[in-house]
């Protein structure tokens, strides 16, 4: 059993924001590479989840006045079969965004401890569908729950993960009303600077007075903004929602821009974002604007473990999005310069006290303050970094991890960033009344950054990748400079046989590379059996090698790969390539028996990676 413990102002804002056609509810999906059963899953879930955190064995209930806050209190009637339910089968990504689309606009049992998983059965893999109400903590420790349930080797035993150490332990008895709108602004007198060790009324005393003015200044300027100009992005919402995602953008390739262009990472996402919602506008017959967004800001000190009593601890920011910029590389720097202007301001810890004032309100104030938030901006976007490296499930390699930040008020979209081991998926959740179809926004987002690549990129030197045809006159000539080179180093040409047609879509690529503008090689990918995708015909120009673009070029065919449902790839090389040697041995590849036309060839190397 655990002691009933009194929710904090912020996640009572948040809890008391919930309407039927907005859930404050984040949702997630974990791609898993093998089936996993429910036993499996909930073996999981109760050591590594309820063994930890006590609020996923315990549900909000209302404190009876209007001038009290809920409490966390253990759930009498705790069933872990009622949070883990198997959704059966789906037979692919199209038919998986449907179940989630439905479930983004489904209630979570607020009767019991609100939170559910939805197993999936997707082929030779499984789809987890993670709901979790916004009470019980942000998106940044959401996401952190979720991968410590997850562990680095597909072996481990799911033992009880030892618990952090916390101090934010809250009393459950109920204070008055000036008593939690004190205590509101004592909860961000560390964001300002206070030392904790000062005494508590002093802390408060020093919160209130540094955070008065501005708290005071960011509530007026949120409420007499301007609305943002009606566009089929705002408006009417309902409660019938629908899910996309994009396919696995390079994060490499995103850092290379953001590095070209001297801006971060979260720049130029927010910048392609703004181009892709302008392609939709345009493609509609809108014309674009710029348009207000609210951006999630985490106020933990980056060497702050999330405590095990979780919780919302971010502020929000509010920017103008320029959609209504013609010119890509314009958008980011109008991006960098709008987002720096906030980072120097105290806008995410000044609304952070406005939501923990909210908070000690009764319901009138969430709903006063749902209304102002909804009408002031026309969506969320937020970004969370996940881990650099795979990760496992239950024993499963997680492959993707998708997310989806809910809306407030009259908000009709949400877009979710997510790194995950080397990868980017942009996720988009939005009201079915204003966007019937989000996949064309995630569409815009692929075409957008890439289109941001070849400009930026180009600009400063770095490698483009062009999807040509091997038939073509361009492809034939670098087929011709690969064959010149096979007789240089073997005395012969390659004689593997090869049809132009195994490497179009979608089967097979073929890739031409080019540094601000001089193409410098090419590299090919087609299907060798169900499954696995063999590497063909990659070529670096002599006068262009060590410079990392082979690497470059390889990653590219691997991400390729992943995104057409390829689970391996293969090759094959010579002893004649020691550079062709060295660089599949340090990008993972392993030896394996000879395959192919020159496979009892004593000059042949064969290698495989599982994608």
């Amino acid at each position: 059993m655990n002691p009933s413990v009194r929710m904090s102002n912020v996640d009572a804002a948040w809890l008391g924001m919930d309407s039927p056609d907005n859930l404050m509810m984040v949702t997630a999906v974990l791609h898993l590479d093998e089936p996993i059963d429910r036993e499996r899953l909930t073996d999981v879930l109760r050591l590594r989840l309820l063994a930890r955190y006590p609020k996923f064995s315990q549900r909000p209930l209302p404190s009876g006045s209007p001038f009290e806050q809920p409490v966390w209190s253990d759930d009498p009637d705790f069933d872990i079969d009622r949070h883990v339910v198997e959704a059966g089968p789906r037979e692919d990504d199209a038919a998986l965004a449907d179940l989630v689309s439905d479930l983004l606009g489904r209630p979570l049992d607020m009767h019991h401890s609100p939170w559910q998983f939805h197993l999936v059965e997707m082929g030779n893999g499984t789809a987890v569908v993670a709901r979790l109400h916004h009470c019980i903590a942000d998106g940044i420790a959401l996401a952190s729950v979720l991968l410590s349930l997850t562990d680095d080797h597909p072996d481990v035993a799911p033992g009880v993960v030892q618990d952090v150490v916390t101090t934010d332990v809250r009393d459950p008895r109920r204070p008055g009303l000036r008593t939690r709108v004190a205590e509101g602004s004592a909860d961000v007198a560390p964001v300002a600077g206070v030392d904790p060790l000062v005494p508590r009324s002093v802390r408060q005393a020093i919160g209130s007075a540094r955070f008065g003015w501005r708290v005071l200044v960011t509530g007026l300027g949120l409420l007499f903004a301007n609305r943002d100009p009606r566009t089929r992005l705002n408006g009417t919402v309902g409660a019938a929602k629908k899910a996309a995602w994009t396919a696995r953008l390079d994060l490499s390739m995103v850092k290379r821009v953001a590095a070209a262009l001297d801006v971060t990472v979260n720049d130029v996402l927010l910048a392609v974002t703004a181009g892709a919602l302008r392609r939709h506008l345009l493609a509609h017959g809108d014309r674009p604007h710029d348009l207000r967004i609210f951006v999630p800001v985490d106020l933990r000190p980056p060497d702050e473990q999330v405590p095990v009593s979780l919780g919302n601890r971010f502020g929000i920011v509010f920017i103008k999005l320029p959609v209504g910029c013609p010119d890509p590389l314009l958008r980011v720097r109008a991006v960098h310069d709008r987002m720096g202007a906030v980072k120097a301001s105290a806008q995410a810890a000044s609304t952070f006290a406005i939501l923990a004032i909210v908070g000690a309100l009764p319901a009138w104030g969430h709903r006063l303050a749902v209304r102002i938030l909804g009408a002031k901006s026309t969506a969320i976007v937020t970004n969370v970094p996940g881990p650099r490296d795979s990760v496992f499930l239950a024993g499963a390699r997680l492959t993707r991890l998708v997310f989806w930040v809910p809306q407030a008020g009259s908000v009709g979209l949400g877009v979710s960033i997510l790194s995950y081991a080397g990868d980017v998926t942009v996720g988009v959740a939005a009201d079915r009344n204003l966007i019937p179809d989000p996949t064309r926004i995630t569409a815009a987002v692929e075409v957008e950054l890439q289109a941001l690549a070849r400009v930026s990129l180009a600009v400063d030197g770095e490698l483009l990748l062009e999807e040509i045809s091997i038939a073509a006159p361009r492809g034939q000539a670098l087929i011709a400079e690969v064959q010149q080179e096979y007789v240089r180093r073997y005395g012969g040409r390659d004689r593997t046989p090869v049809d132009p047609d195994e490497f179009t879509g979608p089967h097979g690529t073929f890739l031409m590379a080019s540094v601000s503008g001089t193409v410098i090689g090419c590299a090919g990918l087609r299907r060798q059996r169900d499954g696995v995708a063999e590497v063909k015909r990659m070529y670096v120009r002599p006068e262009h090698r060590r410079r990392g673009h082979a690497r470059g070029m390889l990653t590219a065919l691997e991400n390729w790969a992943r995104e057409h449902g390829y689970r391996q790839i293969v090759l094959e090389t010579g002893i004649g390539q020691p550079e062709a040697l060295a660089l599949y041995t340090t990008a993972g590849y392993q030896p394996v028996e000879g395959f192919g036309h020159y496979r009892k060839s004593p000059l042949s190397r064969s290698f495989a990676r599982d994608l």
